[in-house]
C-alpha cells in the first residue's frame, strides 16, 4: 500500500512534467511562425524552463498552498522577456499563445490539485481506519497476552504445586516401600522362627515319645521282676509248707538239719530284705515315673499353648501385613494416575508456552508495522 501511494505521487509528478513538456511544444510551435524572432523565442523558452522549475518546486507544497500562489506574478506575460527586435504582430501572437497555454496549464493544475486533495483525504481516511484497526488489534493482543500470561502463571503455579505433591507422594512411596521391605523381612524372620519352633516341637515330641517308650520298657522290666519275685515267694511258701509237713516226719532229722535251717532262714531273711528293698525301689520308680509324666505333660501343655499363641499372633500380623500391602498397592496406583495427569498438564503447558511465543512474535511484528506505517506516511 505504501509503495503504491509513493508510486502514485511519482506518477503524478511525471504526468505534470509530460503536460509541461506538451505546453512547451505548443509554445515552440507558436514561436516558429515568425522566423525573424528565433533568438528571442529561445530566450523565452529558457525563461519558461526556469519558471517551470519554480512551478515544480511549488507543486511539492500543493497540499498546503493555494493554486494562486504557485505563480510569482498575476500576469503570465510579465514572466516572458520583452522582444526588442521584431514587429508588433509577432509580439501579439506570442502573447496570445502564452496566455492560452498559461490558462490551460492553470486549469490542468487546478484539476490536478483537486484530485490530489481528494486522494489525500481518502488516504487520510484509510490511514485513520488503519490506525483504528491497529489500535483495536493492539488492545486485543494485549488482552490476549495478559490472559495468556495469567493462565501461564496459574498453570505454572499448579505445575509447581503438583511437583511438590509429586515429591511428597514419591517420598511417601519410598517410605511405604521401605516399610514394606521391612515388614517382608520381619515376616520372613517370623516364618523362620515358626519353622524353628515347629522343628523344636517335633524334636521334643519325638524325644518325649522315646523317653516314654524307655520308661515303659523299664516299667515292664520291673513288673516282670515283681512277678518273678512273687513267684519265688510263692515257691518259698510252698517249700515252707512242705518243710512243715516234712518236719513232722523228720523231727528226727531236726537236729541234723537245724544248722541248714538256720542258714536257710538267714538266706530267706536276706531274700525278704531284698524283696522289701525291691518293692521300695519299684514304688519309688513308679512315683518318679508319675512325676516325670506329669512334668512332661505340663511342659508339653505350656509349649503347645505358647506355640498356639505365637501362631495366632503371626496369623494376625500376616493379615495386618496383607492389609498394608493392599493399601500400598492402592497408593501406588493413585501415584501412577497422578503421574499420568502430570504428564498431560506438562504437555498442555508446553502448548500454551508455544502459543504465547507465537503471539508475542506476531505482536512484535504488528507493533513494528504500526510504527513503520506512520513513518512511511510522513513521506507523503
Amino acid at each position: 500500500m505504501d509503495d503504491h501511494g509513493f508510486g502514485g505521487t511519482v506518477g503524478r509528478k511525471g504526468g505534470k512534467k509530460t503536460k509541461r513538456g506538451s505546453s512547451r511544444k505548443q509554445i515552440g510551435d507558436a514561436h516558429k511562425e515568425p522566423p525573424a524572432a528565433h533568438d528571442q523565442e529561445s530566450e523565452a523558452e529558457i525563461h519558461e524552463k526556469s519558471s517551470f522549475k519554480g512551478d515544480s518546486v511549488q507543486d511539492s507544497k500543493a497540499d498546503t498552498d493555494p493554486p494562486e500562489q504557485m505563480f510569482p506574478s498575476s500576469d503570465p506575460v510579465d514572466s516572458i522577456p520583452r522582444i526588442s527586435v521584431g514587429g508588433p504582430g509577432a509580439i501579439e501572437s506570442i502573447n496570445d499563445a502564452v496566455n492560452e497555454s498559461d490558462k490551460d496549464k492553470i486549469l490542468r493544475l487546478e484539476e490536478e490539485l483537486a484530485r490530489v486533495k481528494t486522494e489525500n483525504a481518502q488516504l487520510d481516511d484509510k490511514y485513520k481506519g488503519l490506525l483504528g484497526r491497529v489500535a483495536s488489534i493492539r488492545t486485543t493482543l494485549t488482552d490476549r497476552l495478559n490472559k495468556d500470561a495469567e493462565e501461564y502463571q496459574q498453570l505454572k503455579a499448579t505445575a509447581e504445586l503438583l511437583e511438590e505433591r509429586n515429591k511428597v507422594v514419591i517420598s511417601e512411596k519410598e517410605a511405604l516401600e521401605a516399610s514394606l521391605t521391612q515388614t517382608l523381612a520381619e515376616k520372613k524372620i517370623l516364618s523362620q522362627e515358626i519353622q524353628d519352633l515347629r522343628q523344636r516341637f517335633s524334636v521334643s515330641q519325638q524325644n518325649w515319645s522315646k523317653e516314654r517308650e524307655e520308661v515303659d520298657i523299664i516299667q515292664n522290666k520291673l513288673m516282670e521282676d515283681l512277678e518273678s519275685t512273687r513267684k519265688s515267694a510263692q515257691d518259698w511258701e510252698v517249700l515252707a509248707m512242705e518243710e512243715s509237713s516234712v518236719r513232722r516226719a523228720l523231727e528226727e532229722r531236726c537236729n541234723d538239719i537245724e544248722e541248714q535251717y538256720l542258714s536257710q532262714k538267714d538266706a530267706l531273711e536276706k531274700e525278704a530284705l531284698l524283696r522289701s528293698q525291691q518293692v521300695a525301689k519299684v514304688s519309688d520308680l513308679e512315683k518318679a515315673l508319675h512325676d516325670i509324666q506329669k512334668t512332661r505333660k505340663e511342659e508339653l501343655r505350656s509349649l503347645v499353648e505358647t506355640t498356639q499363641s505365637q501362631i495366632e499372633s503371626l496369623v494376625s500380623e500376616k493379615s495386618l501385613l496383607q492389609e498394608k500391602l493392599l493399601d500400598a498397592e492402592a497408593q501406588v496406583n493413585r501415584l501412577r494416575d497422578d503421574m499420568q495427569r502430570m504428564s498431560n498438564l506438562e504437555a498442555e503447558v508446553k502448548e500454551k508456552t508455544l502459543l504465547i511465543g507465537k503471539l508475542r512474535h506476531q505482536g512484535f511484528y504488528i507493533c513494528r508495522h504500526s510504527w513503520i506505517f506512520p513513518s512511511l506516511m510522513c513521506w507523503f
